[in-house]
């Protein structure tokens, strides 16, 4: 256990050796999350998730750096089918404490699992329909929706929930009855589950309809048996003989003389009829394949006006397009406009400008915007950021800063990483401007790109630093 003032190792003593802070409560507030931990560990080994999840929650309420609390909660959110909760709580994981933590092992395979995180994302969406429907009062339309989602994620404890109260709104005891147990196969502490099933035994729903149910099966065997007389077939024996013998004569009567005589006579005709459809079949094939030669060859001259077409007009819109940016920069170029020159620059195609004109003004754009825009946009950036500073003073009392604006500094900041987006120097300034803007997922994302690429940089140590204070 380490000091929660000076970060040092703590020894049995209620203070600390090293900065002498008073740590007694601060033990037992550690030792008491811990055995919030500890207790949701043995609810999740016994499958009460419910419980789990909620001793889990009150461990990090005492300590929200428990990194195996917060791991274990998120494993315990995505038996429970809540994908989502379980990825924010290993994302948090890892961003308290990035190495040597299994959480990252988490967030890998989940991701790499294209078809299991579209299915959940199908969950998702199936379920939020579900729960519109009801509220449409479309209640058979939901059972179906929302057996799509068991089916698609059958650990979602909410989808298992909704169901039975489905069934029990439509007096279905039976069918709430097997979807309750099934819930709770899942999560044996859900506390709704139990509280439905409860209800039911209770009432005596359930019940009643076992008794019903063996009442009518009871009547249905006494339809059902009934006696049967015996009979005396020996008299009937004679006649089936005969009858058989007749039938077997005739059969052999039509084969041998009737037959033949008609199958040859049909066969003459047939193939009369069989020569004259196959000389039509032949001229019609022929037919086609004529229309078929000339609807291909009107399909391809289509296809090249339409192309034709497509090129004139993207051509004379990129044309318009370039001409109204590079006005457009050369205007905010004049009016000291240099966020709207970062913007306009990016959008000017220089190749489809043919005439003289256009490409003075197009040089004169690309000097301002490869000489000093950069250097003045980053001056502009440091004084809205800290207009004290010596090295910003001249450019504050120019603009008129007496307060630092981290939002313009941000517009400034943004548009330097535009012209050079490998600059780790706007990447770690951004992070605190954005920290300072209470921001804090925003600067995240920046101080991340710090720790991954450009660790050996000068600003590595101070965005750790940034994040320890966070924290």
């Amino acid at each position: 256990m380490k000091c929660y003032s000076c970060n040092s190792k703590l020894t049995e003593k209620n203070k600390c050796q090293k900065c002498g802070a008073d740590v007694s409560m601060y033990k037992k507030i550690i030792k008491t999350s811990n055995s919030y931990y500890n207790l949701g560990l043995m609810k999740a080994q016994g499958r009460n998730l419910t419980g789990a999840a909620e001793s889990l929650r009150l461990c990090l309420q005492l300590n929200k750096n428990n990194i195996h609390a917060r791991n274990l909660l998120g494993l315990v959110y995505y038996e429970m089918g809540e994908a989502a909760s379980a990825l924010k709580e290993w994302v948090i994981s890892k961003n308290i404490q990035y190495r040597n933590n299994i959480a990252n092992e988490y967030i890998k395979d989940f991701e790499q699992n294209q078809y299991a995180l579209d299915s959940y994302n199908q969950t998702i969406k199936k379920f939020n329909q579900a729960l519109e429907t009801v509220r449409e009062g479309n209640k058979e339309l939901a059972v179906i929706q929302l057996k799509k989602v068991i089916s698609l994620n059958p650990r979602m404890i909410k989808a298992y929930e909704l169901l039975s109260l489905l069934y029990i709104n439509e007096k279905q005891y039976e069918k709430a009855e097997a979807v309750l147990n099934r819930c709770l196969e899942i999560d044996k502490g859900n506390i709704c589950a139990i509280s439905y099933l409860r209800e039911l035994k209770r009432t005596g729903k359930i019940a009643k309809q076992k008794k019903k149910r063996e009442v009518v099966g009871e009547s249905d065997r006494e339809e059902v048996i009934v006696p049967v007389k015996l009979r005396d077939y020996g008299s009937y024996l004679t006649s089936a003989i005969y009858i058989l013998i007749g039938v077997v004569l005739a059969i052999g009567v039509l084969y041998y003389l009737v037959i033949p005589t008609k199958d040859r006579m049909y066969a003459s005709k047939n193939q009369e009829t069989i020569r004259y459809y196959e000389e039509m079949v032949m001229g019609l094939k022929a037919d086609i394949n004529r229309l078929e030669n000339k609807v291909e060859e009107v399909d391809k001259e289509k296809q090249e006006m339409e192309d034709s077409l497509a090129t004139y007009t993207e051509d004379s819109s990129n044309v318009l397009n370039t001409y109204d940016n590079l006005l457009g920069a050369l205007q905010a170029q004049m009016n000291n406009d240099l966020l709207t020159i970062v913007d306009l620059y990016s959008q000017i195609n220089a190749e489809v400008g043919n005439t003289e004109q256009f490409k003075k003004v197009y040089e004169t754009v690309k000097a301002n915007y490869e000489g000093p825009l950069y250097d003045q946009l980053l001056q502009r950036a440091d004084a809205f950021r800290d207009p004290k500073a010596p090295q910003n003073v001249a450019t504050s009392v120019a603009l008129n800063i007496q307060q630092p604006d981290y939002n313009q500094a941000i517009s400034y900041y943004e548009a330097c990483l535009k012209m050079r987006p490998e600059e780790p120097y706007l990447i770690f300034w951004l992070g605190v401007c954005y920290q300072n803007s209470n921001n804090w997922e925003q600067a995240l994302v920046y101080y991340q790109q710090i720790i991954e690429k450009y660790n050996t940089s000068e600003f590595y140590a101070q965005v750790l630093v940034q994040m320890q204070n966070h924290q």
